[in-house]
C-alpha cells in the first residue's frame, strides 16, 4: 500500500479550546472524501476493517459534518463578537 498519509497535516482532535474544535470540524468536512479513500484502502477481512469501511461509506456522515461545521462557524462568530464587545458597569 502506498503511503496515503504523506504530506497530510492532521489537526489535533483532542483539544479544550473552542477554536481548535472548530478547526477539526472544518478539516474533516473538507477532507472527508480523502479520509474515506484512506479507509477503503485498508486491506483485510477482519471485523474492524469491515466495520470501518461500512461506517465511512454512509453519505449521511458527510452531511452531518457539514451541519456541524456550519453551526461551529456561526457560533464561533458570535463568541468572537461577544468577546470583543466592551461592557461597562454602572
Amino acid at each position: 500500500m502506498s503511503n496515503v498519509f504523506s504530506n497530510q497535516q492532521f489537526p489535533e482532535s483532542l483539544s479544550h479550546r473552542w477554536g481548535s474544535w472548530r478547526k477539526v470540524a472544518e478539516y474533516y468536512t473538507k477532507k472527508f472524501r480523502h479520509v474515506r479513500e484512506i479507509v477503503h484502502s485498508f486491506e483485510g477481512t477482519e471485523q474492524s476493517v469491515l466495520k470501518a469501511k461500512e461506517a465511512i461509506a454512509a453519505e449521511s456522515h458527510l452531511e452531518s459534518l457539514r451541519d456541524i461545521d456550519e453551526c461551529c462557524i456561526q457560533l464561533g462568530n458570535e463568541i468572537q463578537r461577544a468577546e470583543s464587545t466592551k461592557y461597562e458597569t454602572a
